[in-house]
């Protein structure tokens, strides 16, 4: 394999991107407006046009990158960068090096680096986010420049963890808030780069073999809950074929447990919930026996399960509820590309003209975007 490109941090290029990002707002260029929406603290939870309004200054463009970049501060990123040139073989830049070595497959070069520095595999970044080297396999919540899935991710993930990272597989870092929904196993279950790389649900199984707690560092199910909230049905029945416990409603419906999902059902609703909601803001939302059954019904949908999904309608669920944002069964089955189950949906009265309330979008667009045309022509 070829040897890994030169991809320390630049300042100059660095400085360079916050001139562009600020070039690009100046021009109302939306994707870059909603780079700051989720990197300044300022703009959090604002739209693009919020943005715009505002006028954001080249100060407000460098902490954006900052931010992207794995630092509180434009000064941080800075020092950093300082820090490498001044020591460019010092433990500061053998992490950089590991990182760089996962993120492009360098196999042979990571095994040099991890036999000569053993401690690798357990440190953390010297970024504001703490990370382990698993959340880079995991490629979520670090910098985003390094979020990146070579095909041979499994291979890199079983050396780390030869090399003792079993050590740190449920490790907590500064990310989405820290706590039990930043370890590495949440990460990957919610980390859209190994699912398009077709490696997420295999990494599971590395994962939860070598020790990462498959309920949850809190033992209440957040891997299940979180890969099921990010729409990632084959990481949810990976959790399951390690063991992730099936004691609610909506985990039972979303892997098409149909005899278990009738047993809750004619149990006390008091015991149906056992959801644990990964959106913070939301957290009150799957608060009752209706809403809960109407979510369990759109995981299954979402999931495939067509057999618990008729059994939950038959139950009296409303086959147009959204619970969460106003997502429906079919704006789920939609995403997913399942033309079975929106055509099932769709003649059983699904209305194809309902819009979610995240991003005011109908079925047939919630297909478009995932690349699903056949399935958004029939939601037409």
């Amino acid at each position: 394999m070829a040897a890994v490109p030169s991809e320390r941090p630049n300042f100059e290029r660095k400085r360079k991107l916050a001139k562009s990002l600020l070039k690009k707002i100046k021009t109302r260029d939306e994707h870059a407006a909603l780079r700051l929406t989720w990197n300044h603290p300022r703009f959090k939870g604002k739209s693009a046009q919020d943005v715009f309004a505002s006028a954001p200054t080249l100060a407000d463009c460098q902490l954006a990158v900052a931010r992207e970049s794995g630092f509180d501060s434009w000064h941080q990123l800075k020092s950093y960068v300082v820090q490498l040139d001044a020591d460019p073989q010092g433990p500061v830049a053998r992490f950089e090096r590991a990182v760089r070595c996962i993120i492009h497959g360098n196999l042979q070069e990571l095994k040099e680096v991890l036999l000569a520095h053993p401690d690798l595999s357990t440190i953390r970044s010297s970024r504001s986010h703490r990370s382990v080297l698993l959340h880079y396999v995991a490629a979520n919540g670090v910098e985003n420049e390094h979020q990146k899935t070579p095909a041979n991710i499994v291979e890199i993930a079983n050396l780390l963890f030869a090399a003792g990272a079993d050590a740190v597989v449920d490790a907590t870092a500064d990310i989405y808030g820290g706590g039990p929904g930043s370890t590495p196993l949440v990460g990957l279950v919610t980390s859209c780069h190994p699912a398009e790389a077709g490696q997420q649900a295999e990494l599971v199984d590395v994962f939860c073999a070598a020790g990462a707690m498959v309920n949850g560092i809190e033992n209440d199910g957040l891997p299940m809950a979180s890969a099921l909230s990010f729409r990632y049905p084959a990481a949810a029945e990976a959790l399951q074929k390690c063991g992730a416990r099936l004691d609610n409603l909506i985990f039972a419906a979303a892997m098409g447990q149909q005899d278990l999902v009738t047993e809750i059902l004619r149990n006390p609703v008091s015991s149906w919930n056992c959801f644990p909601n990964p959106f913070p803001h939301m957290k009150n939302t799957l608060d009752n026996p209706r809403t809960i059954a109407e979510q369990a019904f759109i995981y299954a949908c979402m999931a495939g399960r067509l057999e618990t999904a008729m059994a939950l309608l038959d139950y009296g669920v409303d086959i147009n509820a959204g619970p969460i944002r106003g997502a429906t069964a079919l704006h789920e089955s939609a995403y997913q590309g399942n033309l079975p189950m929106v055509r099932y949906l769709l003649a059983n009265g699904a209305d194809k003209k309902l819009r979610d309330k995240q991003w005011n979008s109908t079925p047939a667009q919630w297909a478009a975007w995932n690349d699903h045309a056949v399935v958004a022509k029939e939601c037409y």
